[in-house]
């Protein structure tokens, strides 16, 4: 595979011969909105591009499983979102949320027991929301004339 490649028109495996490490990367349309607005969140999955990979070096990684992951603002502990989806670039993964309060968020591939890919986790994103005010919002609600007078 290092000297001939890998076919690019399938999710071709890996063999488990050899370790490849793989780069995991993320964005998101938006770092900074509204409660409860949308925000999409896309990842990019490839072999390194590394001297010693010869052909496979840099090639994207399709049909895998990449996991979106969520911790709140100044946590400590990741929740899984679930599974990001395969997009129409080779590679990559999408995954779209409405986000009701700030936190980061990071995209994980774990290492596949069938090919001789490493996992790799992204480096997180902070995506901040904005307060929620005005109708709507699960805090708001209407305000009894006679209980406001008191």
């Amino acid at each position: 595979q290092r000297r001939y490649d890998v076919r690019s028109d399938t999710a071709s495996d890996y063999s488990t011969c050899v370790t490849l490490t793989t780069t995991l990367s993320l964005g998101a349309s938006s770092t900074s909105v509204g409660y409860g607005e949308p925000v999409v969140l896309t990842a990019s999955l490839r072999v390194a591009d590394r001297d010693g990979y010869g052909k496979v070096g840099g090639n994207r990684l399709s049909d895998r499983v990449v996991t979106l992951q969520r911790r709140p603002a100044e946590g400590s502990t990741w929740f899984s979102l679930g599974r990001m989806s395969p997009t129409a670039t080779s590679g990559g993964y999408s995954f779209s949320t409405r986000p009701h309060s700030t936190g980061d968020y990071r995209a994980v591939f774990t290492r596949p027991s069938d090919e001789g890919l490493t996992g790799a986790t992204s480096v997180a994103i902070t995506i901040r929301v904005a307060d929620c005010s005005g109708p709507g919002c699960p805090t708001s609600l209407p305000v009894d004339p006679a209980q406001a007078a008191r």
